[in-house]
């Protein structure tokens, strides 16, 4: 039996200290100087900021009853917390109701219900802002099985229009670039396109399901295909799921590797909707559109990689539920499994083998940022809640890989990702991330309905972690990153 060797991150012991809020957050001595990611989140001072430019901007926050289960988890303490520390006055569901006047959008005052009581329409106004997790057109954007499907629709609108995203070089920039061949079980030249593209395949679910029934197949040539699908097929409990909830994914081999292991990246996705009265008389409420990007943090497989075993999920997926469902030690070496970015950066810096220090500083997490900007500009139309008349903001899991030859690849969405902290470098960045989101919907919110641009995270007093990925203010914006980072 190979022996592996696993790397435990030094001192995970974290001591603590007392942030701004008066609670207790654990240092970060796993890194010395922070580049991408920096906490705890100075939640006072940027509150304080806020209120005292928009005072007489800030109205109500409905109490909702039942605030919780998938849209907030564990976060809700917090969410409640940044409302209240901007100054919007808390108001019990009930008491709200009776007082739907008082969200009357001539008021001219932003009103927070991050959870519309019971869809009421009282609610459902162009002064209100709404936590709003999924909506039906979202479906195009985190099935696995249409993503692709719909990536590559939509980019055909885009350069039938003249409206196509260019390189730096001039050349066309597409789908293609950052993900892997995607097909649905249902295809129906399914066997022709894998005896095309032969090798390994991931087969998952279409929509989420936390790293379960997952499979490594291996797919031969032409004459292998079918033989290979029914084996597949006869051994999975995909036998009993209809074939167009099925999809094989190539497998990205091979990977780039950290400390001889497997890793991907976990980063976060905040769509906030705007609303605003029209400038002219009786005109239909104005719509703006916002989409940010935060770095998340870096997840690892606990053992080291090997491409030759495909029945240890353990080597190759990174997802915490597998690698506490397919180790054995995961519970001793759960610490080993997520990463600061800032961890990632220092650890290829210290590795010296990418030709250029900070890479992933400067290179990886700028070309994530793009690829989200880019699919926000294809998406704008399913993502912007038309159909919906108070703003709304939304937060998603993205996991994106980088293979070898550092080629950034966009894996899947995940609308209601897991908001678990097994480790303490969870347990550190996703209340911080949920703090920031729900001030930066707000002060987003707030700074639309003055007309004041958005035409970077620079022009706002929230923005810490997250960096501005699309903005309807500045649509440009989207297509210039392409334009430096892609040659």
């Amino acid at each position: 039996m190979a022996k592996h060797v696993i790397f435990i991150p030094p001192n995970t012991n974290q001591s603590s200290t007392v942030d701004q809020q008066g609670d207790t957050r654990p240092d970060n001595p796993r890194i010395q100087q922070a580049a991408i990611l920096s906490n705890p989140y100075r939640l006072q001072d940027v509150c304080s900021a806020i209120r005292e430019k928009y005072i007489d901007d800030i109205g109500l926050a409905v109490q909702a009853t039942g605030l919780g289960g998938n849209r907030f988890g564990p976060n809700t303490s917090d969410v409640v917390r940044v409302t209240n520390s901007i100054g919007f006055s808390r108001i019990r569901e009930d008491e709200a109701v009776k007082e739907a006047d008082n969200f009357d959008e001539e008021g001219g005052k932003l009103n927070v219900a991050l959870s519309i009581p019971r869809n009421n329409p009282a609610f459902n106004r162009p002064n209100c802002l709404t936590m709003r997790p999924f909506t039906e057109p979202m479906n195009q954007l985190c099935s696995k099985s249409l993503l692709v499907r719909w990536l590559r629709l939509l980019e055909g609108r885009l350069v039938a229009s003249g409206q196509a995203f260019r390189t730096a070089s001039g050349g066309l920039f597409g789908y293609e670039e950052f993900t892997a061949l995607t097909l649905s079980l249902s295809d129906a030249n399914l066997e022709q396109k894998l005896g095309q593209n032969p090798g390994t395949y991931l087969a998952k679910p279409s929509r989420g399901t936390m790293g379960q029934m997952q499979k490594l197949v291996q797919i031969g040539g032409p004459d292998e295909v079918r033989r290979d699908l029914l084996i597949f097929l006869r051994r999975s409990q995909y036998r009993r799921m209809r074939l167009s909830h099925v999809i094989l994914q190539r497998y990205i081999d091979p990977p780039l590797l950290v400390d001889k292991r497997k890793f991907d990246m976990r980063v976060y996705y905040l769509i906030v909707n705007t609303r605003r009265q029209s400038s002219g008389v009786g005109g239909r409420p104005e719509t703006g559109y916002f989409a940010f990007l935060h770095p998340g943090f870096v997840r690892l497989c606990s053992s080291p990689y090997d491409p030759s075993d495909l029945k240890n999920l353990a080597l190759h997926l990174t997802n915490q539920s597998v690698q506490a469902r397919q180790s054995e030690l995961f519970s001793e070496l759960k610490e080993a499994t997520t990463w600061y970015p800032d961890e990632l950066n220092a650890y290829l810096n210290r590795r010296g083998r990418l030709g250029e220090m900070n890479w992933a500083r400067d290179v990886l997490y700028p070309k994530v940022a793009a690829i989200l900007g880019y699919v926000s500009a294809l998406y704008k139309e399913h993502l912007e809640d038309r159909d919906f008349a108070a703003g709304a903001f939304r937060i998603m899991g993205v996991d994106m890989l980088v293979d070898a030859k550092l080629r950034v690849y966009l894996l899947e969405f995940n609308e209601f990702p897991s908001w678990g902290r097994r480790t303490d470098v969870l347990k550190r960045v996703k209340p911080n991330m949920w703090l920031e989101a729900v001030a930066l919907a707000a002060e987003t919110s707030l700074r639309f309905r003055r007309r004041e641009p958005i035409n970077s995270e620079a022009d706002l007093l929230a923005a810490q972690n997250f960096r501005l990925a699309f903005s309807s203010d500045a649509p440009q914006l989207a297509r210039d990153r392409i334009a430096q980072l892609y040659p």
